[in-house]
């Protein structure tokens, strides 16, 4: 009996010991990584940390012919994605042009948030995108479509490091790319998605309001008595 009473001790004693073991080991043995939009890096050879970020003097010109320069969108989170409105590219591109256009639908504008939009066109005159712009609402400052020269562009997708630019080469033709970058205030690239996947336009909408607080903490109380602040997801909560 007395034997039974002690197994019967052991056996709670381990029940109530494995949380707390399996606590101090999560803890101690396993990587902890508390920013849900971490920065993308590369370490070069001296060991100095390099940043992907948007290279300085790109020359961007919207559907109105303004021009202005990559360091104009200081001071904003950008998220930048590669386009063409092109027969053989246009089903990727309407694909990926809807998912962002819920998101961008999702921002309250005209409480004017640091926050855009930037899609580059990989080729096309600015007569073409003009329809594709309208159709979508991407005429304002929030949503602006642009052109590049061919320097630019693969300047660009060099830096961001996107996988489409490494198969091809500047006078190549026009492509769509899947991938959305996603630029800090200071222009580092913070995170990419697959613009064409419906899990990862969440996860864009996700990470806008993470990173704005990040970003602009003295917006932050501002945001929570307003219920959601420039963001409708938020709106209520």
């Amino acid at each position: 009996m007395k034997r039974g009473r002690n197994a019967t001790a052991w056996i709670l004693l381990l029940v109530l010991a494995f949380p707390l073991v399996m606590f101090f080991f999560l803890y101690y043995f396993t990587e902890q990584n508390f920013d849900s939009v971490p920065f993308q890096y590369d370490l070069v050879e001296n060991g100095d940390t390099v940043y992907h970020r948007m290279p300085d003097g790109i020359l961007f010109t919207d559907l109105e012919g303004n021009q202005f320069l990559s360091e104009d969108l200081a001071g904003n989170l950008v998220f930048v994605d590669f386009f063409t409105v092109r027969e053989d590219s246009q089903k990727l591109t309407t694909v990926l042009h809807g998912n962002l256009e819920r998101t961008y639908r999702n921002v309250l504008w005209e409480r004017d948030p640091a926050i855009r939009f930037l899609s580059v066109s990989t080729g096309d005159d600015p007569e073409e995108l003009r329809a594709h712009a309208e159709a979508l609402g991407a005429v304002s400052p929030g949503w602006r479509m642009v052109t590049v020269s061919q320097e630019d562009l693969y300047r660009m997708g060099e830096a961001f490091q996107i996988p489409a630019f490494g198969r091809r080469k500047a006078g190549d033709p026009a492509f769509t790319s899947q991938t959305v970058t996603y630029l800090d205030k200071s222009g580092r690239v913070r995170n990419y998605y697959t613009g064409t996947d419906l899990q990862e336009e969440r996860k864009i909408q996700e990470d806008i309001v993470t990173l704005f607080r990040l970003e602009y903490p003295d917006d932050l109380a501002a945001m929570r008595e307003d219920k959601g602040g420039f963001f409708k997801a938020l709106q209520g909560k």
